[in-house]
């Protein structure tokens, strides 16, 4: 191919990375464990790199939240829970906006790359895009 594209390096259905490759590029691939996502190094592709960040950061968004939901559930039949209740709620809606607002401004600075588009389309959980307002489309046109 003559232009960047995706691609994926996987050992099994759920153990892969994705990276984003164009013409010429060498790219090295390290990791200290056999499970790729959460533990590899990648040398040789800016584009890659960039997925990288874009993935590791919502990964650690991911276990925050889901390291609150927990907690709020663990708390639930606990005294006190009317005070500590309403923190946690504030407290995931926070991880949730700085995801949001991480992932406009990784767009806007890369507004040129195929990684922006990746980060249009990432996903909280199997249902929830980390951009689901209304105004979010705007980053669609944009990025379009």
């Amino acid at each position: 191919p003559s232009e960047p594209n995706y691609y994926q390096l996987r050992l099994t259905s759920r153990n892969f990375i994705t990276l984003l490759a164009s013409p010429g590029e060498k790219i090295s691939v390290v990791s200290k464990d056999r499970y790729l996502p959460e533990n590899y190094e990648i040398f040789g592709s800016e584009g890659s790199s960039l997925v990288k960040k874009l993935d590791d950061h919502l990964r650690k968004t991911i276990f925050k939240t889901d390291s609150i939901s927990a907690l709020y559930k663990e708390s639930q039949e606990n005294p006190g829970f009317d005070t500590i209740g309403p923190h946690l709620n504030d407290a995931y809606t926070k991880v949730i906006q700085d995801q949001r607002r991480f992932t406009i401004r990784f767009i806007l600075e890369n507004i040129s790359s195929l990684v922006a588009i990746k980060a249009l389309y990432q996903k909280l959980d199997s249902t929830t895009y980390v951009l689901h307002d209304n105004k979010d489309l705007q980053y669609l046109k944009i990025v379009a």
